[in-house]
């Protein structure tokens, strides 16, 4: 039968991990914090479960968690000085362009851009160890290291960091969080992708929630700074995929290299 053809089965071997994280982590939470009343313990339990398993599914820990023929003969880049600085640049590009993306859509959500201080108050303790630990670790062990991963194996990086990032962005709660959770979930992509690396994903994520949690909120902008803001944000994202095509080009190089040889 056509449906057993070795491209579906490739495509169902895929599919299914992701799919099986996804309901694991929503299932969890949502039992949790129905027995508890509280969302936040809910959530943070789902993310040290789901964080577990997904280790235990990937046998030990790797360095990097590649698996397409020829991805291992790209030289990775070194995180040197220079890295570093572009690094802390982008992410804070990233962190001042989305918050200013959030007040604007507050103006016409004010009551779901307050949600998030409704989980503060529910346990501000809790609230901060899920946002700075649990929540990035497990999140990008989740949606870049199984749904990026599994999806690039059919898709390619890029369409992988639309769809893998699109359901990052859903699984928040309202329109302001869903529009920082599309825009940051393209930047950790864009770094997993290029550094070779899930560490680096962590990182960016962990920098972004901690100065969210610091700062709470970016100091009010005028309309045109929100506009600039949004510009640079933007200019960044796509410079950063222009180098995640560049890198997929020479990949796919070194790969009919191999295959010929």
């Amino acid at each position: 039968m056509r449906f057993f053809d070795n491209k579906y089965v490739k495509y169902m071997k895929a599919l299914l991990p992701v799919f099986g994280f996804l309901i694991l982590d929503v299932a969890v939470g949502n039992i949790v914090a129905r027995f508890t009343g509280n969302p936040v313990l809910g959530t943070l339990i789902s993310n040290v479960i789901t964080g577990g398993a997904i280790l235990l599914w990937r046998g030990r820990w790797k360095d990097d968690w590649y698996s397409l023929p020829g991805r291992h003969s790209l030289e990775k880049q070194k995180p040197g000085w220079k890295f570093i600085v572009m690094f802390l640049a982008t992410a804070m590009l990233v962190w001042l362009g989305t918050q200013s993306g959030f007040q604007w859509l507050s103006v016409f959500f004010p009551a779901q851009s307050e949600s998030y201080l409704n989980a503060i108050e529910i346990s501000p303790m809790g609230y901060i160890l899920l946002t700075v630990v649990a929540a990035p670790v497990t999140e990008e062990l989740l949606f870049r290291g199984v749904c990026f991963e599994q999806f690039r194996k059919v898709w390619g990086p890029v369409v992988a960091c639309l769809v893998s990032t699109g359901l990052f962005a859903i699984m928040h709660a309202n329109l302001p969080q869903i529009y920082l959770a599309f825009v940051c979930g393209l930047f950790f992509c864009a770094f997993h992708e290029l550094t070779g690396s899930i560490m680096y994903s962590i990182m960016a994520h962990v920098f972004y929630n901690l100065v969210t949690v610091l700062i709470l909120q970016a100091p009010s902008m005028t309309f045109f700074g929100m506009l600039f803001s949004q510009a640079l944000m933007w200019g960044v994202i796509v410079w950063l995929y222009l180098k995640v095509l560049e890198r997929r080009r020479r990949e796919v190089a070194c790969l009919n290299v191999c295959m010929r040889g």
